[in-house]
């Protein structure tokens, strides 16, 4: 069997004389599991995939997260098809320590220079943070909405105020023409 693998643009058409041009090292694209054999003129070097390593993790709704829905989704060791592949994970929900856009993918780190390539819905479904305040964030708020409507209802205070100091002067001017006029 011919193996070769190509990284070509969007839209190329096939010409046989691009080879040069875009013909890369398979080997950076395919392993061999435990037990597996390459054999012929070229003989590719022996990669064994560790599974499940990092292990999935429980879900935790203050941290994001991601779960992956496909099997044996590749981990590289940069976030890059030229990374090399350092293990597979399977199934399960991963800690998203960053993320980062290359070679047409979302790449997200589920452990230091452990990346994973990702379509949201495809292979990963991304979970989000569900913050859940604390005892301490509630009270804060409570007091922050409560000076808020202290505030309110001292600028209604003042402007009530203000409404009365000139009714009492409007009757004093009605007053003193009413005297005037008698």
């Amino acid at each position: 069997m011919h193996f070769e693998i190509w990284i070509c643009p969007k839209g190329y058409s096939y010409k046989s004389s691009d080879v040069n041009k875009y013909a890369v090292d398979p080997t950076k694209y395919t392993y061999l599991f435990d037990g597996q054999v390459m054999k012929g003129d070229v003989i590719l070097p022996k990669k064994p995939i560790e599974i499940l390593d990092p292990k999935p993790v429980a879900r935790d709704e203050t941290v994001h997260q991601v779960e992956v829905i496909a099997n044996q989704l590749r981990i590289r060791k940069t976030p890059s098809l030229n990374g090399d592949q350092l293990f597979i994970c399977d199934k399960g929900i991963y800690n998203v320590l960053q993320s980062q856009e290359a070679d047409g993918y979302t790449w997200l780190e589920i452990e230091i220079g452990r990346w994973i390539a990702t379509r949201e819905g495809e292979w990963t479904i991304d979970l989000p943070i569900v913050k859940v305040p604390t005892q301490e964030e509630i009270i804060i708020d409570l007091r922050a909405q409560i000076d808020k409507i202290n505030k309110e209802m001292e600028l209604k205070d003042k402007s009530i105020t203000a409404t009365e100091n000139a009714l009492k002067d409007a009757l004093t001017v009605i007053e003193s023409v009413r005297k005037a006029v008698a």
